[in-house]
């Protein structure tokens, strides 16, 4: 199944690399989500996610030409790495200036849809803290497994490791985030 969904995008972005903006587009559609995931849970904000995101598909657009499948990895990988390079740059441009928010503020009179909102944006908080604490190669890991939603297989590709590797570091990863999130025992 992986193998046809690969033949699959490589036929797009044959299209698109000859001009054809419509393929372009279905390629988009069909990384966007898993890409904005990958970012959302590596940088601080919902804006910066969507700023990265745009940012990746913008250099994905301007350096399609580039692309070869001949180059060994496939272009799902070629994308989150692109991703994971913004992100890279990102944080060593603003390290010292960077600092998660803390100051949620929830009013006596708020919905119950502002009350789930505030507290979907303190637990994404929390998880980010935790997976900004355990080493990054398992954060990664788990971060394009069950938010990007990748087989170990492509994560092993994007990653540069083998998926043995991959395997270990999600499970080592899934470990330290029990130490920083202890009352979620039950889905880690």
């Amino acid at each position: 199944m992986i193998q046809e969904e690969e033949d699959i995008i490589d036929g797009f972005v044959l299209k698109a690399q000859n001009g054809d903006i419509e393929s372009f587009s279905i390629l988009y559609d069909k990384l966007l989500d898993a890409v904005y995931k990958f970012c959302f849970f590596r940088l601080p904000t919902k804006e910066l996610a969507e700023d990265i995101t745009s940012d990746v598909f913008l250099t994905v657009w301007d350096k399609l030409d580039t692309y070869t499948k001949s180059s060994g990895i496939q272009f799902k990988s070629w994308v989150f790495r692109i991703a994971q390079n913004k992100i890279i740059d990102f944080f060593r441009k603003n390290k010292d200036t960077l600092e998660l928010k803390e100051d949620i503020l929830v009013e006596d009179t708020i919905s119950k849809e502002e009350f789930h909102k505030v507290e979907n944006d303190f637990l994404k908080i929390r998880l980010q803290r935790a997976l900004n604490a355990i080493a990054d190669t398992q954060s990664q890991a788990l971060i394009l497994k069950y938010f990007s939603q990748l087989e170990n297989s492509e994560i092993a590709e994007i990653m540069g490791k083998s998926e043995t590797a991959v395997r270990i570091l999600q499970s080592r990863g899934l470990k330290n985030l029990r130490k920083y999130l202890p009352d979620f025992k039950d889905y880690l």
